[in-house]
């Protein structure tokens, strides 16, 4: 996402701060301005990862609302 999207959507910007490689699976570790970090996932759909974001890249995340977990201690 490029900007925030129409209602109903999540949206969130900050810097990736682990990678997590799992074959045919990424985890994203991304540290947001407030210092909040998320994961996300990412199929890896193929072999090379030419174009996607690494270590210290800023990046732009969106999800549906019903798409996320929160999870509180």
């Amino acid at each position: 996402c490029e900007s925030p999207p129409a209602d109903g959507y999540n949206f969130a910007v900050g810097e990736v701060a682990h990678i997590a490689y799992l074959g045919d699976l990424s985890i994203y570790h991304v540290r947001l301005k407030s210092g909040q970090m998320i994961s996300a996932q990412l199929q890896n759909a193929h072999r090379y990862r030419k174009g996607l974001p690494t270590w210290g890249d800023e990046v732009r995340l969106c999800w549906e609302a019903d798409s996320c977990v929160v999870l509180t201690v």
